[in-house]
C-alpha cells in the first residue's frame, strides 16, 4: 500500500484499514468509467496503469486486514460482541458487493471496448470534423487536465514504498503459518522502521508464542508501542491489557492508563473501543469524566452505525450515563456539609486540647512562651452549669480554661460524628486520621508533667481523665442521634 499513490488519487490514508478498502473500490470504479469514457490511447494507457496499482493496492490492504484479524483472539463475551458486530455491518458489506459487482461489469467492458476500438478510423474523424469547434477546444483543455493529473498520480504511485513491501511480505509469510520468518521481519520493521502494524503483530507473537517463546512483558511492550504509534488496534488491545492488570477502581494507575488508551483508540472512531469505552463507564460511574467523555462516544457511535435500532442503542446508553452523572454530582454536593463539619469538629478537637492542658497545669504554662500568645477562655461562654464548675474547680483541680476545653469536646465530638460520613472528601478524612496522633503527642505530654509534679497535682490524675474523655463520649452519643434521625451514612 503506497500512500503517496493513495493521497494522490484523493484516498484519505489517515482513516482506518477498512475506509481506505472502501474509497480503493469506489476509486476503482471511478477509473473504470473514466477508461470506458476515453477516446485517446496514449490516456488510455496512462488510467490502465493507474487502474493496476489500485487493484494493487486493494490487494495489499485486503491481506492486512485479513492478517490482523487472523491474528487477534477473541474469547468469551468478546466473541459474542464480534457477531454482533458483524451483523451490524451487513449493510455496509451489501454496499461492498454491489461495488465488486460494478467493478466487474465496468472490467468487461474495458475488455470489449478494444474491439470497438479496430473499427476503421475514417469514420471517427469525419465524426470529429462535424463537432462544433468551440465544444472541441473545451473537451481538449479538459482532456490535458485529466492527462496531466493521471500523470502525476502515475508518477507518485511508481514511487514504491519500501517498507509496505516488506510488511506485505511478512504478512503473508504469516498467513502462510512461517511464524518465525514472519517473527523475524516483524522484529526488522519494528524495531528498526518503527512501524506499528509491525510492532502489533509482535506484540500479539509475544503473546501466544508464535515464532518465539511466549514473553508476556515483551507483549505489553510492543503493544504500548504500537499504541504510542497511533495504531487503533493497539491502542485497544493495550487499554484492555491495563484494565485487566488494574483494581477496577477508577482512581487506580493502570486503569487510568488503560481509559486513556481507551481514548484514543475511541477518537479513531475504533468501534470496539467505543462500546469498551460506554461499558466500562457504565459499570464504574465514580468518574463524571469518564462519563461525560462516554455520552459523546455513545453520538459517535450512533454515527458509525448503519441500523435504527443500533442507533437508539446508543441513545438509551446515553441517557443511562447522563442519569449515572447526575447522580454522582448529587452525591458530591451531598459530602459538602459532612466535610464541613467534619473540618470544624477536628480543629475544635485540637483547639481543646490546648485549653485542657493549659487548664490542668496553669502553672507549668506560664513557662511555656507558646501559651502566652492563646487568649484566655472568656468566661461568658461558659455554660452556667453550677455542678460542673463546682466539680472542676473543686480544690483548685480545673481552671476557666480546662471547663471551656471539656465544652469544646462535646462539640468537636458531635461535629467529627456527624460528618464521619462515606460522601465526605478525601483530605477530611485524612485530617480526621491525624488527630488522633495529636490527642496521643497531648496525653505523652501530661504524663510527662505529672511525672515531675507535686504530690498535690497527682490526686488529680483520676479527674483529668474523666474530664477528657467523659465529654468525648457525650459528643459522640449526641453525634450518633442525628445522624440516626437523619439517616446518614
Amino acid at each position: 500500500m503506497d500512500k503517496k499513490f493513495l493521497e494522490s488519487i484523493g484516498v484519505h490514508t489517515e482513516d482506518g484499514l477498512a475506509a481506505i478498502l472502501e474509497q480503493l473500490e469506489e476509486k476503482q470504479l471511478e477509473y473504470f468509467e473514466r477508461l470506458e469514457n476515453v477516446n485517446d490511447s496514449k490516456r488510455e494507457e496512462e488510467l490502465k496503469q493507474i487502474l493496476s496499482k489500485i487493484e494493487k493496492a486493494t490487494e495489499s490492504v485486503k491481506e492486512e486486514l485479513n492478517a490482523i484479524q487472523t491474528a487477534i483472539i477473541v474469547d468469551g463475551p468478546e466473541a459474542e460482541k464480534t457477531e454482533k458486530k458483524e451483523k451490524k455491518a451487513q449493510p455496509k458489506k451489501e454496499k461492498n458487493e454491489a461495488l465488486k459487482k460494478d467493478i466487474e461489469k465496468m472490467k468487461n467492458r474495458a475488455q470489449q471496448k478494444p474491439e470497438e476500438k479496430a473499427k476503421p478510423e475514417q469514420k471517427k474523424d469525419t465524426q470529429q470534423t462535424v463537432k462544433n469547434g468551440e465544444r472541441k477546444d473545451a473537451q481538449q483543455t479538459a482532456k490535458q487536465d485529466d492527462r496531466k493529473d493521471v500523470q502525476q498520480a502515475a508518477r507518485k504511485g511508481d514511487q514504491a514504498d519500501p517498507q509496505q513491501t516488506a510488511l506485505s511480505a511478512a504478512l503473508q509469510n504469516y498467513q502462510k503459518g512461517d511464524y518465525k520468518r514472519a517473527f523475524q521481519q516483524f522484529t526488522e520493521l519494528g524495531e528498526k522502521k518503527k512501524h506499528p502494524v509491525a510492532q502489533l503483530m509482535l506484540a500479539r507473537m509475544y503473546e501466544k508464542g508464535e515464532g518465539t517463546a511466549v514473553n508476556k512483558d515483551r507483549a505489553e511492550f510492543w503493544y504500548k508501542s504500537a499504541a504510542d504509534g497511533g495504531n487503533p488496534d493497539a491502542q485497544y488491545a493495550y487499554a484492555v491489557l491495563m484494565l485487566a492488570s488494574g483494581s477496577g477502581t477508577s482512581d487506580n494507575t493502570n486503569t487510568k492508563t488503560g481509559m486513556s488508551y481507551m481514548e484514543k483508540a475511541a477518537e479513531q472512531n475504533y468501534q470496539a473501543a467505543i462500546d469498551k469505552y460506554i461499558e466500562l463507564s457504565l459499570q464504574d460511574g465514580m468518574n463524571t469524566q469518564w462519563l461525560t467523555r462516554a455520552m459523546a462516544y455513545c453520538d459517535r457511535g450512533a454515527n458509525l452505525v448503519q441500523g435504527s435500532y443500533e442507533k437508539d442503542q446508543y441513545q438509551k446508553k446515553k441517557k443511562e450515563l447522563e442519569e449515572k452523572r447526575k447522580r454522582l454530582n448529587k452525591a458530591k454536593n451531598a459530602g459538602t456539609l459532612p466535610t464541613i463539619l467534619s473540618l470544624m469538629g477536628n480543629v475544635l478537637y485540637v483547639v481543646s486540647f490546648v485549653y485542657m492542658f493549659w487548664g490542668l497545669h496553669p502553672n507549668y504554662t506560664t513557662m511555656v512562651s507558646f501559651f502566652s500568645k492563646i487568649p484566655m477562655a472568656p468566661e461568658k461562654l461558659i455554660i452556667p452549669w453550677q455542678t460542673l464548675t463546682e466539680w472542676a474547680s473543686s480544690g483548685g483541680f480545673l481552671t476557666i480554661n480546662g471547663i471551656f476545653a471539656m465544652e469544646l469536646l462535646v462539640v468537636a465530638a458531635a461535629l467529627t460524628t456527624i460528618g464521619a460520613v462515606h460522601s465526605r472528601k478525601k483530605f477530611a478524612k485524612k485530617i480526621s486520621s491525624l488527630v488522633p496522633w495529636v490527642a496521643v503527642a497531648m496525653t505523652v505530654w501530661h504524663i510527662y508533667v505529672w511525672h515531675t509534679a507535686t504530690e498535690y497535682l497527682k490526686q488529680f490524675a483520676v479527674k483529668s481523665f474523666i474530664a477528657f474523655f467523659v465529654p468525648i463520649i457525650i459528643g459522640w452519643a449526641i453525634g450518633s442521634a442525628v445522624k440516626s434521625v437523619f439517616k446518614m451514612k
